[in-house]
């Protein structure tokens, strides 16, 4: 089984990420580097293309770095906006203030996140229940293209395969209402 690895942390040159590369993984994670250094994301976007993930990690609808232990006054909207005209085909978008909590996704936020990019957005953050990964089925969003979830299956509250079909039955009644 061919299973892609996806790699974040800590990449902040050139020889890191081709060196995750050079050991298997398909695409790598940048955040904390992408928004203090955004010719850098026009560097390896120009060299690794879909490779290149961006993680734009929110608080409160600002950009956080370091950690999460900074915030900044950039607005999430125009992280967003400035990630797509440089090229990026995906972030991963992140209000740290539901991330762990498992007492519901920021909808509203992921709702305006997807209006402020056309790019693909894997949202993380929140998911405890079943019921929440049908919420964000339900938004209807083109861009939403994935979700993570950890604590949630960590603890046993469902199972990959019953948020898949939550997923799929929810994409499949989406594009019969559309046809």
């Amino acid at each position: 089984m061919d299973i892609p690895i996806q790699l974040g942390g800590g990449l902040r040159n050139i020889d890191a990420i081709q060196a995750a590369f050079d050991v298997g993984v398909k695409r790598v994670v940048l955040g904390t580097k992408a928004a203090q250094d955004p010719e850098f994301v026009d560097e390896v976007v120009e060299r690794y293309g879909d490779q290149i993930v961006i993680s734009i990690d929110t608080r409160k609808g600002y950009l956080a770095i370091d950690g999460w232990t900074k915030t900044t006054a950039i607005p999430a909207a125009d992280a967003l906006a400035d990630m797509e005209r440089r090229g990026v085909s995906t972030v991963i978008y992140t209000p740290i203030e539901v991330d762990g909590m498992e007492k519901g996704p920021k909808l509203d936020e992921l709702k305006d996140a997807s209006r402020a990019t056309s790019i693909n957005i894997i949202y993380a953050s929140g998911v405890g229940e079943l019921n929440h990964v049908q919420a964000l089925a339900d938004l209807e969003l083109p861009n939403l293209t994935g979700i993570i979830v950890g604590t949630a299956l960590f603890r046993g509250k469902f199972k990959v395969n019953e948020a898949d079909k939550v997923l799929h039955d929810a994409f499949r009644s989406q594009a019969l209402s559309h046809a």
